[in-house]
C-alpha cells in the first residue's frame, strides 16, 4: 500500500480546480488574496480553427504519432484535432502511406468508469496505449499549459510548490478509479516528487462542486437555511444527481448532503452516439466508409455539435439538413442505387431529433425522479454541466417538474465544476456532511456462538472455537457522516503466539451486513500491524486500536498498539480506497 507523505507548508498561493471531462476539460483558479474571484479560461489554443466558438473548456483529445519506439504524443486539446486533420489532408492529397498517420483519441476518460453503470460510448485504445498512459499524458500537458497561464497572470516566479490542485471526479466512479486519479496526477508531475505541488491533490466530487457554484451564482433566488435543492450535473459522459441542504442563511455556501448521490453514463456524448447510429441507419455503408475516411467523421461530429446545442424541440415542423461530402454521397449511391432521394443530404425531422435525444433525456429525468422520491420539500432543481447548454434537455426537464419545483440553470453551466472546485479548495468546510453509499467495516473473528453462527465459518485456534469473517461495521450505508467524524474500535489477536494482526477493510451496499462472505462484500484494502514486540504480554492485553477517519473524499485508516510499543509504521495513516458518491 502506498503511503505518500507531504511536508507541512503554509497555505497555497493559488488554488486550481481542474475539471477533467469526457468530451471537454477546463480549469478555474483564484489567488488566496481573493478566493471568491475565480477566473476561467475561454480562449483556448486553436479553438477557433477546430470548433469555431470560444468555450470555457478545451477538447479532451490526444494525438499520437508513430515512431521507432511506438506511439509518441504529438499534441493535445484542440491542437490535437487540428494536427490530425492536417495529417489526414497530407495522406489523402499526396496519396501517402496511411501508416504514417497517427492516432486521434477522445472520450478516453470513460475507460475509468464503472462498467456496471451502463454501456460505454468509447472505443478501445490503440495498441500500445493504456488508460494510465493517455490520462497521465493529458493531465501532464494541460498541467503545463495551466502553469504557463498562471505565470503570465501572476509572474514568472510562480512555482508549482505554490499551487493546490483540486481535481473533480464523477459520483458514479468506483473506489479504484478515484484512487487512480490521484496516482495519475502524481505521475503527471503535478503533485509530489521533486517538482510537483507539495500539497496532496484534493479530490472534489462533481455534485458538490456544482452545488457550491449554484449557490454562488443563483443567490437572487434567496434560499434560506434548511432549504433543500437538487443538483443535476449533466456533462459529456456522466450525470451526477444529489439533493443538498443549505446549511446557513445569508450568503453562506455551506451545504449538507441529504441523499446519497446517484448517477449514470448518460451525458451528452451518448446523444452523439445515438446520432451516429441514426446516420448509420440512413446510410447503410456509413460505418465501413468512416473507417477509411476519418475526416468525414469529424465533419459529421462538428455539424452535429452545433445542431445538438441549437435544437429546442418546440417547432414540430422543423427539419434539419445534414450536408454530406461528395465522396460519401458517391459511396452511398454505389451501395444503395435504389434509394429515392438526395445522396448529398440527410433530412432529419423533428421526430427524428426527439428520438435521438429521448433515451438520454429520459434517463436523466428518471434519475432526478428517483432522487426526489427519497426526500420531500425540494425547493429547486439546479442543472449544470456541459449538456445543460442543450435547450431541448432543459425544456424537457422543466416540463417534467415545473411548476411543482422551480428548474434553473446558471448562465455558464459548463464552468460550474471547475469554479466550484476552487471554492471547495479554499473552503473545504463548506461541505458539512455526506451520505455514505456503502457500509464500511473490518473483517474480524469472535468466539463462536452456536445459536447465531454457522458451522461453515467455525475455526479452532489454540483449542478455542471462533467464528471467522464477521463484519465489524464502522459506518452504515445511508447514514449521514459529518466531515470530521471518526470511528474507533479495538481488536485483539486470536492466538497467544500471534506476531501480526491482519486488517481487512471491507465494504458493501447492504446497511446491515453480518459476514464478510455475504454477497456483495468487497475487500477494499488489506494491511498488517506488527505486534511481535508484545509476545511477553497476556493475549487480552495485546489489543490494537483501529480508527477510520471520514474527513475527506478518501477514508483514512489508522491502526496502532494500545498497551505496548509497536513499530513506527503501525501508527501511520493508511489511505484506503473509498467511494463517497
Amino acid at each position: 500500500m502506498s503511503n505518500i507523505s507531504f511536508p507541512t507548508r503554509p497555505d497555497a498561493r493559488v488554488v486550481v480546480g481542474l475539471d477533467f471531462g469526457t468530451t471537454f476539460s477546463g480549469f478555474g483558479y483564484a489567488h488566496k488574496s481573493e478566493p471568491e474571484g475565480v477566473c476561467v479560461l475561454y480562449e483556448w489554443p486553436r479553438f477557433a480553427e477546430a470548433s469555431g466558438k470560444s468555450y470555457c473548456k478545451t477538447q479532451t483529445a490526444l494525438y499520437y504519432k508513430p515512431s521507432r519506439n511506438g506511439l509518441q504524443l504529438e499534441s493535445w486539446g484542440w491542437q490535437a484535432q487540428v494536427d490530425y486533420v492536417r495529417d489526414l489532408d497530407l495522406v489523402q492529397r499526396k496519396n501517402a502511406d496511411k501508416s504514417t498517420l497517427g492516432e486521434f483519441i477522445t472520450r478516453f476518460k470513460l475507460h475509468l468508469a464503472d462498467k456496471s453503470s451502463g454501456p460505454l460510448s468509447t472505443t478501445p485504445l490503440p495498441r500500445g496505449l493504456t488508460t494510465k498512459q493517455v490520462i497521465t499524458d493529458f493531465l501532464r500537458e494541460i498541467g503545463k499549459f495551466i502553469m504557463d497561464h498562471l505565470r503570465n497572470k501572476y509572474g514568472t516566479h510562480l512555482s508549482m510548490e505554490e499551487l493546490q490542485w483540486c481535481v473533480t471526479v464523477p459520483s458514479i466512479w468506483d473506489d479504484n478509479a478515484k484512487q487512480q486519479m490521484k496516482s495519475f496526477m502524481e505521475g503527471a508531475g503535478l503533485v509530489g516528487g521533486n517538482r510537483g505541488s507539495p500539497y496532496p491533490v484534493i479530490i472534489v466530487l462533481e455534485p458538490e462542486a456544482a452545488a457550491v457554484y449554484c449557490l454562488k451564482k443563483l443567490r437572487n433566488f434567496k434560499l434560506n437555511q434548511g432549504d433543500k435543492f437538487l443538483v443535476a450535473d449533466i456533462g459529456g459522459g456522466t450525470s451526477d444527481i444529489v439533493v443538498q441542504e443549505k446549511a446557513n442563511s445569508s450568503g453562506s455556501l455551506k451545504v449538507k448532503e441529504v441523499t446519497a448521490s446517484s448517477g449514470g453514463l448518460c451525458g451528452g456524448s451518448f446523444v452523439d452516439q445515438a446520432f451516429m447510429k441514426f446516420m448509420s441507419g440512413k446510410i447503410g455503408c456509413l460505418d465501413k466508409f468512416l473507417e477509411g475516411n476519418p475526416r468525414v467523421k469529424l465533419q459529421l461530429q462538428t455539424w452535429w455539435e452545433h445542431a445538438k446545442s441549437s435544437f429546442e424541440g418546440g417547432d414540430t415542423n422543423e427539419v434539419l439538413y445534414c450536408q454530406l461530402s461528395g465522396k460519401l454521397a458517391t459511396s452511398w449511391e454505389e451501395h444503395d442505387p435504389s434509394y429515392v432521394g438526395d445522396y448529398y443530404t440527410v433530412e432529419i425531422t423533428h421526430s427524428d431529433m426527439v428520438q435521438i435525444f429521448s433515451g438520454v433525456v429520459n434517463e436523466n429525468i428518471n434519475l432526478i425522479k428517483a432522487q426526489l422520491q427519497q426526500t420531500s420539500n425540494i425547493r429547486m432543481i439546479m442543472v449544470v454541466g456541459g449538456f445543460a447548454t442543450s435547450k431541448y434537455l432543459m425544456a424537457k426537464i422543466k416540463k417534467a417538474f415545473e411548476p411543482r419545483i422551480t428548474v434553473v440553470s446558471p448562465n455558464e453551466p459548463g464552468r460550474a465544476i471547475c469554479d466550484g472546485a476552487v471554492n471547495i479548495g479554499f473552503f473545504p468546510k463548506n461541505i458539512l456532511c455526506r451520505v455514505a453509499r456503502r457500509t464500511y467495516g473490518i473483517s474480524m473473528c469472535a468466539e463462536f456462538d452456536s445459536d447465531i453462527h454457522p458451522e461453515s465459518l467455525a475455526k479452532y485456534i489454540d483449542g478455542v472455537k471462533y467464528c471467522n469473517h464477521l463484519f465489524s461495521t464502522f459506518v452504515k450505508a445511508g447514514s449521514t457522516v459529518e466531515m470530521d467524524f471518526s470511528q474507533e474500535k479495538y481488536f485483539w489477536p486470536t492466538s497467544k503466539n500471534q506476531t501480526a494482526i491482519s486488517i481487512e477493510v471491507v465494504t458493501t451496499q447492504s446497511p446491515s451486513p453480518t459476514y464478510t462472505t455475504d454477497p456483495g462484500v468487497t475487500v477494499e484494502e488489506e494491511f498488517s500491524v506488527d505486534i511481535s514486540s508484545s509476545l511477553y504480554m497476556a493475549k487480552d492485553d495485546r489489543k490494537i486500536l483501529v480508527s477510520m477517519f471520514f474527513g475527506g473524499s478518501c477514508i483514512e485508516v489508522k491502526a496502532q498498539p494500545s498497551h505496548f510499543v509497536g513499530t513506527p509504521e503501525a501508527a501511520e495513516m493508511m489511505p484506503v480506497k473509498f467511494d463517497w458518491a
